[in-house]
């Protein structure tokens, strides 16, 4: 019934996901799991957060399982553009002129250091 009414989940996870539940009993869950789904009649590609519960009789048998679905999209796209732009900003300053160092904890342990000074400092990398 389920492929009746969405027909694009066909050859994506979600079916074996809620047919492992149905047979086992497992709850299953995931995070920013991407799916092919139809909106107006275009299929989009959109990140949910998904839970997978078996539905139980009185008897204790499984008659189904319980979806919840959380779309994500938005957040999984900020957050890829904030890491495409952290890793930008972080190759700009390690192939930098400029000299400049990033000290950790109270020894002062220099973590990043801009590859152009490495070469002054020599192969190892010490100072």
């Amino acid at each position: 019934m389920l492929l009746e009414i969405l027909p694009e989940i066909k050859d994506q996870p979600f079916p074996e996901m809620i047919q492992k539940v149905y047979t086992t009993g497992i709850p299953v869950s995931a995070n920013e799991i991407l799916g092919k789904v139809s909106y107006n009649g275009q299929i989009k590609h959109k990140y949910f957060n998904v839970v997978f519960q078996p539905y139980y009789e009185a008897d204790n048998s499984i008659s189904g399982v319980t979806q919840i679905a959380y779309e994500v999209t938005e957040m999984v796209m900020a957050r890829k553009k904030i890491e495409e732009s952290e890793q930008r900003y972080n190759m700009m300053l390690m192939h930098s002129p400029f000299t400049f160092a990033v000290l950790k904890g109270k020894d002062l342990i220099i973590e990043n250091l801009p590859t152009t000074r490495l070469k002054k400092c020599g192969e190892e990398g010490t100072i």
